[in-house]
């Protein structure tokens, strides 16, 4: 039986927000929203915020330090996750893991 692996693209979602008023309105850069992470991948949460602004300036932290970044969707209890990197399999991500908790504290491991 042959089986054809396809590979997972992960996309980059901006989401948008209905203007009410001429004030500007602040799209997030790099969300993934969870129904299009790659299923089955798993991410490194360097940070979660209640304040989307500071997940922001995480983000954009990172990626000045040239790191893969991610900023996962708004999840159910309101906080948005950035994480650094996405591995295939568990053993992968517990290797990046090892090697950046000397530089981030509190980091964990997100399967999606």
């Amino acid at each position: 039986l042959n089986v054809e692996k396809t590979p997972i693209v992960i996309k980059e979602i901006i989401s948008v927000k209905e203007v009410t008023s001429l004030t500007s309105t602040k799209i997030p850069k790099a969300v993934i929203a969870p129904t299009e992470a790659a299923l089955g991948s798993y991410y490194i949460v360097v940070g979660s915020f209640k304040n989307e602004n500071n997940a922001d300036n995480l983000y954009s932290k990172l990626q000045k330090e040239s790191k893969k970044t991610v900023k996962l969707s708004l999840d159910a209890n309101g906080f948005y996750k950035v994480a650094v990197g996405s591995f295939e399999s568990l053993e992968s991500a517990n290797t990046e893991l090892s090697s950046l908790k000397g530089t981030y504290n509190g980091i964990w491991i997100k399967k999606y």
